[in-house]
């Protein structure tokens, strides 16, 4: 082959390599930022304990998060006072502190008091699941999403709402007269009000100290209060009343979530989906479970009644309603009307 057959033929190749290769090379930068994969750190309000739902169902979600995007949304969940404090996670998940964190309607209850409008009026899993997906998490994420927040996950503490005392059991409405109660705050302790026991307000790290020394004689809290502050030492006396919800919500900074492409936030509600069958089978077994446990380490437990728990729930929802339509009417009124046509029942009297 001539020498200038040679150059022309290299020339040729050269050009195939170069106009050939861009589609390539384009394709695999695509490829390159598909593969990105967001390493988020999640703050929980409370510490690791195998049967606080507040710590194993939240810890469940970040497992099918990873699982349904593969591996591209890892998040790892942290204890209570890693990075933040308990009553700091909004503000830490708002500034982009943190990545995300955890919270209940209670916790939320003042700044957002449109987060307490399932305290009372839902009394199944079923129910709180049917009103979210039928517009309530939508309306919430409205509220949230110009705070720089939105929650991503969703599940019911259902019929959670109890009392543990030092001395005695509560069996009635009518037992919290005149007793001092921690309370938890927002409607919650509205509804103290309404049975007109004696409100006092604690961290929750100073509750075994305060019924120690009878600064209080019982607690309001819900079945991870258990767990969390080692009631059977200090409270042994527990009410488990089969009603009141913790509207529990795993929050993430927005502009995070504005980078997942939508393959991303697709998946995640889809883990969502997965989590709401898991936590209906985990709930059957938490409750054999629990009782088992606590039990053998000094609790005296005692159920309500069916016609007392119908008297607590009614309150509940009397409580709920008070407190969100005096400060949020109008998100009230969307609220409970979801939840109204879910459940039949009348909510907003």
């Amino acid at each position: 082959m001539k020498k200038h057959d040679i150059s022309k033929v290299s020339m040729i190749a050269f050009l195939i390599l170069l106009f050939g290769g861009l589609p390539f090379a384009g394709n695999h930068g695509k490829a390159i930022a598909a593969k990105k994969v967001w390493k988020l750190k999640i703050q929980s309000y409370t510490v690791p304990g195998e049967w606080d739902p507040q710590w194993t169902v939240p810890k469940k979600f970040t497992e099918l998060v990873k699982k349904h995007t593969k591996g591209r949304v890892d998040m790892s969940f942290h204890p209570c006072g890693e990075m933040v404090g308990p009553r700091e996670i909004w503000t830490g998940v708002s500034a982009g502190t943190i990545d995300g964190g955890t919270s209940l309607d209670i916790y939320e209850g003042g700044t957002h008091p449109e987060f307490c409008f399932g305290i009372g009026g839902m009394w199944s899993i079923d129910e709180f699941y049917d009103v979210y997906h039928a517009g309530a998490i939508d309306i919430l994420n409205e509220q949230t999403v110009p705070e720089n927040i939105r929650i991503i996950g969703y599940f019911p503490l259902m019929n959670f709402y109890s009392v543990s005392m030092k001395n005695e059991h509560i069996k009635t409405l009518e037992d919290f007269k005149r007793k001092k109660l921690r309370g938890m705050g927002g409607a919650a302790n509205l509804f103290l009000k309404k049975v007109e026991a004696g409100i006092i307000t604690l961290p929750m790290s100073e509750v075994p100290s305060a019924l120690q020394t009878g600064v209080v004689e019982g607690i309001h809290t819900g079945m991870g209060g258990l767990y969390a502050m080692d009631l059977w030492d200090v409270a042994p006396y527990y009410t488990v009343a089969h009603s009141g919800t913790y509207q529990f919500y795993f929050l993430l900074n927005e502009s995070i979530y504005q980078e997942f492409p939508k393959n991303i936030r697709t998946q995640i509600d889809a883990a969502q989906r997965e989590w709401e069958q898991w936590y209906r089978d985990y709930y059957k077994t938490f409750w054999k479970v629990i009782k088992k446990d606590v039990v053998a380490k000094g609790i005296i437990w005692y159920e309500l009644t069916p016609d007392e728990v119908k008297r607590w729930r009614e309150l509940l929802t009397e409580c709920s309603v008070e407190w969100v339509m005096k400060r949020t009417p109008a998100l009230g009124r969307k609220l409970f009307g979801i939840m109204e046509k879910i459940t039949g029942r009348k909510v907003v009297k």
